[in-house]
């Protein structure tokens, strides 16, 4: 969650789950963490904000970077996309495996001849495609080639002759 006006008070609440303090020292802003066990950490694509882990609490963190810089702000930024993208991935692992048990029920019970037919895919309707933002611009389309174009381009080339056949881009 980015920070829209709010307030460090309101952020250290947001992420109390997470968050063990904060402080500046010799120019340098410092904000401490502690994460769940295996939860990854992840670097600012600036640089700006380095992380280092604790060598006495397990699973600590030090977000921190020069005051000049940065801000606090821009420090709970990464944080929440840390952990954002942490339960994130955690929520994943558990999906995986409820499918994986669900995929060993599926191969305990059915045929061979069944499973061969098994495939992976979406549910369509359950996935909410982003509206499209209006554009002002001309969009050039390329060309749609569907299988049935395809085999009607395929009906109307005869077999012997192959000389009026234009190969086209």
């Amino acid at each position: 969650m980015k920070n829209i006006n709010r307030t460090l008070q309101e952020r250290i609440k947001d992420n109390a789950l997470y968050f063990r303090g904060m402080e500046m020292t010799n120019g340098i802003l410092i904000i401490k963490v502690q994460f769940e066990e295996k939860w990854g950490v992840y670097p600012n694509q600036a640089e700006t904000i380095k992380v280092a882990k604790s060598t006495e609490t397990p699973n600590e963190w030090y977000y921190y970077g020069d005051f000049e810089v940065i801000s606090f702000d821009e420090i709970f930024d990464l944080i929440e996309d840390t952990v954002k993208m942490n339960i994130n991935a955690a929520k994943k692992i558990e999906l995986l495996n409820q499918k994986f048990e669900e995929l060993k029920n599926i191969f305990a019970t059915e045929k061979l001849e069944k499973l061969e037919t098994l495939y992976f895919g979406f549910n369509e309707t359950t996935i909410k495609k982003p509206k499209k933002k209006y554009n002002k611009r001309k969009k050039v389309e390329e060309p749609i080639i569907t299988e049935e174009i395809i085999e009607m381009k395929s009906e109307m080339i005869d077999e012997n002759n192959y000389e009026n056949i234009e190969v086209t881009q």
